[in-house]
């Protein structure tokens, strides 16, 4: 019992962190399935998000009178009471624990959006891994315009289909290759080559 018990504190404990990669993949120009770097990595990093936003947390929470060792109390006393007894005494502090979980992993989400944001705004550009993607995101967003020719492999005779059309979304791979890019005003076209070429 006691290792479930841990196991969900330590979900807890993490959700400022996991909202954080959520709020990031906000803005984010790859395909939500790929993950950009190894998984013991990313659960590193967010394991120093959490705990920077947990640490910034009740140190601002202690200014109003907040004292950790009221939630922790219960948890030293658990190998000596009942499940029912620890439950019972929990339960009382089940509505402000809830409340800073759901504050905490909020910052968490909003830290990773204005990150993401800063990302593709160009001030904390040197983050990403690809840097050209976010140039053309960017045009897009303040009302430009970036026009794309897509040459497919569907060849017909000696004719190739072609698309043109306004840039409206673009995904990459890990790898920096498109994954696959959504154009508006579309329209499809053929590139003609002579025999031999």
């Amino acid at each position: 019992m006691s290792l479930a018990w841990a196991t969900i504190a330590l979900i807890l404990f993490l959700l400022p962190g996991i909202f954080f990669f959520i709020g990031l993949a906000s803005y984010e120009r790859l395909p939500r399935e790929i993950i950009r770097s190894s998984v013991v990595s990313e659960v590193a990093m967010a394991c120093a998000i959490a705990i920077a936003i947990h640490v910034v947390s009740i140190s601002a929470l202690s200014v109003f009178g907040f004292r950790l060792s009221h939630f922790i109390a219960p948890l030293a006393e658990y190998s000596k009471i009942s499940t029912e007894a620890f439950v019972a005494r929990a339960s009382g502090d089940l509505m402000p624990a809830a409340v800073y979980l759901a504050v905490t992993t909020a910052l968490g989400f909003a830290f990773g959006f204005v990150v993401a944001i800063n990302i593709v705004s160009g001030r904390l550009r040197r983050l990403a891994r690809h840097k050209w993607i976010y140039d053309i995101i960017d045009i897009d967003r303040k009302g430009g315009f970036v026009t794309a020719f897509v040459m497919t492999t569907i060849v017909d005779d000696s004719r190739i289909i072609m698309y043109k059309g306004r840039v409206h979304d673009i995904f990459l791979t890990p790898t920096g290759n498109i994954a696959y890019l959504v154009l508006k005003n579309c329209f499809r076209y053929y590139m003609t080559f002579a025999e031999g070429q």
